[in-house]
């Protein structure tokens, strides 16, 4: 999404992400992004509308209290994007059948992925999401 602005917008854009990447609160961070999206509906309205569409994830990964280069790295949404592609368009992108599909697709490209350098702290993470959302992961 930065990419695409022009560099004086981008630096500005990339201090407001820091800046709500790095509040106390989720619901500051949260206030801060919608703001910055909020300052570009005029003048950039597609990565107003990105930025929109990322906010509910990027403040979940603070509500988990996930920090650090995990937490950076969760923060990106380059390879929820590329599963996205990687799907039949037409289908309904939520609930219980399209999060089978994106584990269907990861099973069928794991080959493909690297091992993250944070791969470490997974079983924290998941045990975070168990919590956070109440649905008890399928180990593989």
């Amino acid at each position: 999404m930065l990419a695409h602005l022009p560099a004086a917008a981008r630096e500005a854009g990339e201090r407001a992400l820091r800046n709500a990447w790095e509040a106390p609160e989720v619901a500051m961070a949260h206030t801060a992004l919608e703001r910055l999206a909020e300052s570009w509906h005029g003048t950039y309205p597609g990565a107003a509308a990105r930025l929109r569409q990322e906010i509910e994830p990027t403040t979940t990964v603070q509500a988990l209290c996930i920090h650090g280069p995990l937490g950076q790295r969760l923060r990106t949404t380059t390879p929820a994007e590329y599963l996205a592609q990687c799907l039949p368009a037409g289908r309904g992108r939520e609930g219980r059948a399209w999060l089978g599909a994106i584990a269907a697709e990861l099973l069928r490209r794991q080959a493909a992925f690297r091992r993250l350098p944070e791969h470490d702290q997974l079983p924290a993470l998941s045990q975070r999401l168990e919590a956070h959302s109440g649905v008890t992961p399928v180990a593989g």
